[in-house]
């Protein structure tokens, strides 16, 4: 007895093998025309944070003491003197210069960020920002207060 159909099993083998081949075709063409977050994008925030990380370098060298506050960090020398202060306002992380009485932006566009200190770590200041953007990468690092003297 033979079987009767509209399709063999030699007939499907090329349709499915076309279909098969169309769809990896419609999947690339998908992937080279999506609109991806340009390289220049991800340069910039790596050179803001690059930016945060010498600043903050910086000013903790010289930093004996850090007064955290809920969005905020002021930084202190050794003879109680304010470096600097950090704060997260509007969505922006802003670095006040007391010395300089002069303020700089340093990233904006953050959906939050927190800075903080241990108890069982008082001279280790951790920052964490979080940028807006999701396909961004996160800022995470800690800094030794080290309180050195410049006389």
């Amino acid at each position: 007895m033979t079987k009767k159909g509209a399709l063999k099993l030699e007939s499907l083998l090329p349709i499915t093998a076309a279909l098969i081949i169309a769809v990896a075709l419609f999947g690339c063409f998908r992937f080279y025309t999506l609109k991806l977050n340009p390289v220049s994008d991800v340069l910039d925030i790596n050179s803001k944070y690059t930016d945060i990380l010498l600043e903050m370098r910086a000013d903790t060298l010289l930093t004996a003491k850090a007064i955290v506050g809920e969005n905020n960090v002021t930084l202190l020398n050794a003879k109680k003197e304010n470096i600097a202060s950090y704060a997260i306002t509007d969505g922006k992380l802003i670095r006040t210069d007391h010395s300089k009485k002069s303020e700089k932006i340093l990233i904006d566009k953050l959906k939050n960020g927190a800075f903080w200190t241990n108890a069982n770590l008082p001279n280790l200041l951790t920052v964490r920002l979080i940028p807006a953007d999701p396909a961004e990468i996160p800022f995470f690092t800690s800094f030794a207060l080290r309180g050195y003297r410049h006389e």
